[in-house]
Order: structure tokens, then sequence, then C-alpha cells
């Protein structure tokens, strides 16, 4: 079995850098760095994440403004993701800048996902999502979103070591 899943794996590497959706980039960007984990020499997935993560990076500068530090024109599913593998790769890469715009990203995702009256955590809804144009979904949140905010907040955490991320996860969760 595990063979096939290394050819596999070797076979989708190629497939993954060529990815244009900064979500797309992100979900492979995480699974590359769980991989190199296990195998951190591995040329091919090193290369493949740096180009991801440049990739990711740069979707941010174009279409991040005042008022908008995201790497998209909108918000939909999995949104902590995006944050949580650009601060991982700025870490593993020693790339201050990654690691940088990360924070500022997840930093207002959480300021977006937090309930304005009582401060806890709401996620953006499935059913209309929110793009810079419209007002946030506020029904059909997934269970999703609690994990993704978890984890890119506990990746903030350990990159910063600043107890405020401690606190977000554990809004989150």
């Amino acid at each position: 079995m595990r063979g096939a899943a290394g050819r596999l794996f070797e076979l989708a590497v190629p497939a993954a850098v060529e990815f244009k959706s900064p979500r797309a980039c992100a979900f492979a960007l995480l699974g590359l760095q769980e991989y190199l984990g296990s195998f951190p020499r591995d040329r091919a997935a090193l290369s493949a994440a740096d180009t991801l993560a440049n990739h990711l990076l740069n979707s941010y500068r174009a279409i991040h403004s005042t008022g908008w530090n995201w790497f998209e024109n909108g918000l939909a599913y999995s949104n902590a993701r995006l944050p949580q593998a650009l601060i991982r790769a700025g870490v593993r890469s020693a790339n201050n800048e990654m690691v940088a715009t990360g924070l500022e990203a997840l930093d207002w995702l959480t300021t977006i996902q937090r309930c304005e009256i009582k401060g806890h955590f709401v996620p953006v809804g499935s059913h209309g999502f929110y793009s810079r144009k419209t007002e946030k979904a506020r029904f059909d949140q997934q269970p999703v979103e609690a994990r993704a905010a978890v984890s890119a907040c506990l990746q903030a955490y350990r990159a910063t070591g600043k107890s405020r991320w401690r606190k977000e996860a554990w809004s989150a969760f």
C-alpha cells in the first residue's frame, strides 16, 4: 500500500504546483508540509511547497487592500487554512514575510469571525459566504470552520509564542 500511495503522491505533486486557486494551493501546501515532516530532504516536495507558498503570498499581495486582508475576493469554507498554510510554510523556510502575512490575514479573519456584540466565534455561513461587496452569510456554518480556526490559531501560537493565539483557538473550540 505504501508504495502505491507514494507513486500517487509523486504523480500528484506536479499537478498541484499548477493550481491557480489560493484555497487549493493552501490545502496542497498543508499536505506537502506534513509529508516534509517525514521526508525533509525530498527536493521535489520542497520545490513544490516553495512554489505553492509563493503563489499564496502573491495572491495575498494582489488582492488585499485597506480593510480586506485576504487572499481572495471572498471568504468561503475552511478559510483559516489559507493563513495557516502560509504561516507554516514561512516557519519551515524561515521566510518572515510569509509568517507576517499569514498572521495579518489570520488576525483579520478572527475579527471577521467574531460576534460584534458578545465576542464569540461566528464563522462565515455557507449560504452565501462573504465577499467584499456583500454582507457575510450568518447561517449554515460548517463544523470544518471551527477545526480550521483552531488549527490556524495554534499554528500562529507555535510561530509567535503569543498567548493571544491560544485564546483565539479556545474561542473557536
